[in-house]
């Protein structure tokens, strides 16, 4: 599934939700990108159009957010609150 916002443009493989305004996609080129209900929020420290970085996975509890990806230098694992 491809991702369009004024954030970004890449392809989406994973969501997790626990309502309609608490969203979190990860995907291609670093993409984690966090709905509120009202806005997106991207994380930009790690989305790059040129990166090899891949978040396969994520999720959140509304409260922290966990996401798991790998690029052509190892595994990346990330925790936010």
């Amino acid at each position: 599934m491809l991702f369009r916002s004024s954030y970004t443009n890449a392809y989406m493989f994973g969501v997790s939700s626990t309502a309609w305004n608490n969203i979190l996609v990860c995907g291609a080129f670093g993409l984690l990108a966090y709905f509120d209900g009202e806005k997106w929020k991207g994380y930009p420290d790690f989305f790059a159009p040129n990166s090899s970085l891949t978040f396969n996975n994520a999720w959140t509890s509304g409260r922290e957010l966990f996401a798991v990806g790998e690029d052509d230098q190892g595994a990346y694992f990330v925790h936010g609150k």
